[in-house]
């Protein structure tokens, strides 16, 4: 069982908070019982619903089995668990017996599979989605049962807390069924025929992913096949390289197929909708009057304001203006660069409506690049529009090998209800393409693609995707690095090829040099300090790897000084202009 998921269940028990409380909503089979007649134990008063009988005058038939699907770190206590919990209620200790002692006529407290109820167990879980849980009475005998091992202990736990439901012990009733639902994941999700995943991955916001490992393209093509017919529709479908890719919704949520030929491996993510994100626009929407050209612009950060050493300065803050005048914020930069990134918009505003951010993507956790949100939201927010906020964060239960998770991502939805109007968030998965207006957001890595192993830095979470518009590619790396760099360079090889580069993580780290002979950029963007450039464009820095990519492209920029504004498309020497940042509140 994953450390985090029993750190979560030991929390829920030992608050002695309910299932529902630590995890969200139960299933819709939360049955609380309506009384039972029978008078001897394993009765009960209906098939799907009402009560069965434990206890009659204070004697019980049933003995406690576990079966296979527990952890090994927990079995043995499972049973020991539920045997207290009845013990603690009724005075009396049931037996605990093996799996091979059971009788065919036997009452038992079944946790997990065993050999006599094989095929009513296939058939339940069969029913179930990936993150239900619960347990049902089958042959007066009760099955507790989760997709998962921690799932089936969640289910235990449960049945354990029903005991205390019985208003009288000595002929104790539980609910004859229950059934829950870890995290809100989505119920509908149609097992695929290539069988059951390797592993299940927790990605946060109501999003779970199926991991399979030697799936062979064979096993995208079987899953296409089980979608249809099912609540799920296509959507979007792609190929880049030896990738593939599909994008399938319904009103509950979407299901995304991702299948990478360089390793061999298939995801498919399956993210709820509602209550957390909305779907992604995946054509091109229609744009409003056109009152510019397509810019880029490296904004200029306020290093001084942040306190920031002008020899180690990093940051990052793009925006994009769309034909229609309105803006696409990458990140932001430091809190400080709040006033400046205001003044920014509203002085470069070309709309009569005022200013309108078609979207604010948030690339990973970090202060210098999300600082800017929080401040601006809290300044300036209920006097502009934000129509989407485009993330995806690393979940607060994932735990990285050499950095304390950043919980700062986690507050942006709070942060983003500022503004008059909350806009929608939209949570990207690689393979999809994302249309902001009539610019295409090509997403290539998620801290999802890392599964199943977890990132090791806040950095390798970065959302790296590839930006159409103008007629121009754009590559936003953020702050990938080691791990990260390499899997894009085994994911998509020479089909990194991009007009514009953002260097990576403020070139700071050691990079492979395939990496950007792969990218082959014409124009560079430092997201650095002009000082903290020079210093990294040199031949002693990282054995000269960013000094022979400045060489290798025609122009490059920093974030710094004036701000130098690209119109799009752009070639070296082509048109631009300038902009002077005033970093004082107006």
């Amino acid at each position: 069982m994953n450390k985090r998921l029993i750190a979560l269940l030991l929390t829920c028990l030992l608050a002695g908070l309910s299932l529902a409380a630590c995890h969200g909503k139960t299933g819709p089979g939360d049955a609380t019982g309506t009384g039972s007649t029978g008078t001897q134990t394993g009765e009960t008063s209906g098939e799907s619903s009402g009560t069965v009988r434990l206890f009659t005058n204070g004697a019980s038939d049933y003995a406690i089995v576990e079966g296979t699907g527990i952890a090994p770190a927990s079995r043995g206590e499972v049973a020991q668990d539920i045997q207290s919990k009845i013990r603690m209620q009724t005075g009396v200790e049931l037996p605990i017996v093996s799996a091979a002692d059971m009788t065919q006529d036997g009452l038992y407290i079944v946790i997990g599979r065993t050999e006599r109820f094989a095929d009513d167990t296939q058939e339940i879980l069969d029913g179930w989605g990936y993150g239900q849980y619960g347990y049902r009475t089958v042959q007066g005998c009760v099955l507790i049962l989760g997709q998962q091992d921690f799932l089936t202990e969640m289910a235990a736990e449960r049945f354990g807390r029903n005991v205390f439901l019985g208003e009288d012990p000595a002929n104790l009733e539980i609910p004859a069924v229950w059934e829950g639902n870890y995290n809100d994941w989505l119920t509908d999700v149609p097992h695929p025929s290539a069988g059951a995943p390797e592993s299940i991955y927790d990605c946060g916001d109501q999003t779970f992913l199926l991991f399979y490992r030697n799936a062979g393209e064979d096993a995208f093509d079987a899953y296409l096949t089980d979608l249809q017919g099912s609540n799920y529709s296509l959507a979007q479908q792609s190929e880049l390289g030896s990738n593939r890719y599909a994008t399938y919704r319904s009103e509950a949520g979407e299901i995304v197929l991702n299948y990478a030929g360089s390793s061999n491996t298939l995801r498919i993510t399956c993210q709820a909708y509602g209550e957390v994100t909305e779907p992604a626009p995946l054509a091109p929407q229609t744009m409003g009057e056109t009152v510019t050209q397509p810019e880029l612009a490296v904004m200029s950060l306020n290093y001084a304001g942040a306190g920031i050493d002008p020899t180690d300065g990093n940051g990052l803050s793009l925006v994009l203006t769309l034909e229609d005048g309105r803006f696409v914020i990458i990140d932001g930069g430091y809190s400080a660069d709040a006033h400046g990134l205001y003044n920014y918009l509203t002085d470069r505003n070309q709309r009569q409506d005022g200013v309108v951010i078609a979207a604010w993507i948030l690339t990973h956790g970090h202060g210098d690049h999300i600082g800017c949100f929080e401040t601006f939201t809290q300044e300036y927010g209920d006097r502009m529009t934000c129509q989407a906020l485009i993330s995806n964060a690393l979940p607060a239960s994932v735990h990285m090998i050499s950095e304390s998770n950043s919980g700062a991502l986690t507050n942006m939805l709070a942060y983003a209800n500022r503004f008059a109007e909350p806009p929608v968030y939209i949570k990207p998965h690689a393979g999809q393409t994302i249309y902001i207006g009539n610019m295409a957001m090509e997403m290539l890595l998620t801290h999802e693609d890392f599964y199943p192993s977890a990132p090791s830095y806040l950095n390798e979470t970065s959302l790296v995707f590839r930006l159409r518009l103008g007629g121009q590619t754009i590559l936003i790396t953020a702050d990938a690095e080691l791990r990260a760099v390499s899997l894009l360079n085994a994911l998509y090889g020479s089909n990194l090829k991009s007009d514009v580069f953002q260097i990576n993580h403020h070139g700071y780290s050691d990079i492979p040099e395939t990496f950007f002979e792969n990218v082959n950029a014409s124009i560079a963007l430092w997201p650095t300090s002009q000082t903290t450039a020079d210093l990294r464009n040199k031949s002693t820095w990282r054995n000269g790897i960013y000094l022979r990519l400045t060489q290798s492209v025609d122009e490059w920029y920093a974030a710094d000084g004036e701000v130098e504004i690209l119109i799009l498309p752009y070639r070296a020497g082509g048109p631009q202009e300038s902009y002077t940042m005033d970093f004082e509140k107006r």
